[in-house]
């Protein structure tokens, strides 16, 4: 029998009563890759969607990154409905630096915050720092 208690007490009880299942995932590897971690866990916590597509629809990816240590978090349209927002993460202990590949072409980068207003225009590959999560605003 597993206790589970966090002694915070903040706006939830310090405590949960009655049995409580995990679920976990093991595989053989070599060695640890940060990336492919999270890209194995985020499979299992978000299963693929597949959906129809018509007859000769054009199979380029939306949005390619030049580099594999470098994952997107998000990617969805902005809430003003004129821009995309992409929050990229570096699951890595190192600097890594990555550059977007659009299936389309798009206007203009900039990095962006939870409020998806556009700040500091990107130019270039985004540098980002060892396990760091950065918010872009693509303008459609």
């Amino acid at each position: 029998s597993w206790a589970i208690n966090n002694h915070w007490e903040t706006n939830y009880r310090a405590y949960q009563d009655g049995i409580i299942s995990f679920r976990y995932a093991m595989r053989p590897h070599g060695a640890f890759d940060p990336a492919e971690a999270s890209q194995f866990a985020t499979g299992l916590a978000q299963p693929l969607v597949v959906g129809a597509v018509s007859a000769g629809a054009d199979a380029k990816p939306f949005l390619q990154l030049s580099n594999k240590d470098v994952l997107v978090q998000v990617l969805k349209p902005s809430d003003d409905g004129k821009a995309w927002i992409v929050s990229l993460f570096n699951p890595t202990s190192t600097t890594q630096s990555v550059g977007l590949k659009w299936a389309a072409p798009v206007k203009g980068t900039s990095y962006s915050n939870t409020g998806e207003t556009p700040g500091t225009p990107v130019e270039g590959d985004i540098t980002m720092a060892a396990q760091d999560v950065v918010t872009l605003r693509i303008e459609r």
